[in-house]
């Protein structure tokens, strides 16, 4: 099988009855390049046991097998299920396929941690990008590494830095390294999605601040929780602080009063959790 072709790809949608849906993200990827430096970005060893959402055709399901001891696979969709049991698994001993939504896998926050996986590679569903981000957050331990092929805009947002900061792009950089390794056109798919993509790298920090994890997080939600206001008015509202504490620890941290959630670094967040709680 040639899972670059588009013809070879809509000649087994056709014989599965699969048809491509934009509500679950189905753009299957064709470039044989962009495979490889999704696959060159995860650094894979023989010992790494990887987690993969949304397998599709297998076409990187694959190349993880060959390289890693074991690839789990979650796959929503039944018809693809049935593609990968038929056509890719019996190639590989180490592939295990789960039909299951992976949203309601992570609902068991050791879910990573009981099929001992430590590394995430992935072409995510653009639907539901945010929300895995934030379920893999989290559980416990945390992936060593993880890369995606994600919608451009939102890769752009999770390696943001001020003034251009969000919930998102803190709550991963909290955890990881986020870099993007290349952008990716949207003619390397089929169907063709109507966005560009990008190859996304997350690498754990080995500093992880997780004794101010819960403050950390409820300050930022505060936050952010009217974006266009002041950061000062927003904590005064949200968190019952007066003019005085704030004026008093915005001179103290050499922040402008005015200043707003998005133009903060992730060191102002982790200074105010330090002084605020």
């Amino acid at each position: 099988m040639q899972l670059t072709s588009p013809k070879e790809v809509k000649s087994i949608l056709k014989e599965y009855q699969v048809l491509p849906k934009k509500n679950k993200g189905q753009n299957f990827l064709i470039s044989e390049k962009v495979l490889n430096q999704i696959v060159a970005s995860a650094d894979l060893k023989k010992t790494d046991r990887v987690l993969e959402i949304g397998p599709g055709l297998g076409i990187l399901t694959q190349e993880l097998a060959l390289k890693t001891q074991q690839v789990t696979s979650v796959e929503l969709d039944k018809k693809l299920s049935r593609f990968l049991i038929d056509k890719i698994l019996p190639q590989f001993k180490n592939i295990e396929l789960i039909e299951n939504d992976i949203l309601k896998l992570f609902k068991n926050k050791n879910f990573l941690d009981q099929h001992k996986i430590n590394k995430v590679v992935a072409n995510l569903p653009y639907q539901i990008t945010s929300q895995v981000l934030r379920q893999l957050s989290s559980q416990k331990p945390l992936p060593e590494t993880m890369v995606f092929l994600v919608q451009k805009e939102v890769a752009e947002r999770i390696v943001g830095q001020p003034p251009q900061m969000s919930l998102l792009s803190l709550a991963i950089q909290f955890y990881w390294e986020p870099k993007i390794i290349t952008k990716v056109e949207a003619t390397k798919f089929w169907p063709q999605p109507r966005v560009d993509s990008a190859i996304l790298k997350l690498t754990l920090k080995s500093d992880i601040k997780y004794q101010i994890e819960d403050e950390f997080f409820k300050l930022i939600k505060v936050g952010f929780s009217a974006k266009r206001k002041k950061l000062s008015n927003n904590l005064k509202n949200g968190l019952k602080m007066s003019n005085q504490e704030l004026d008093l620890i915005f001179k103290k941290l050499n922040l402008n009063l005015n200043i707003r959630a998005q133009e903060l670094r992730s060191e102002d967040w982790f200074n105010l959790v330090k002084i605020i709680f």
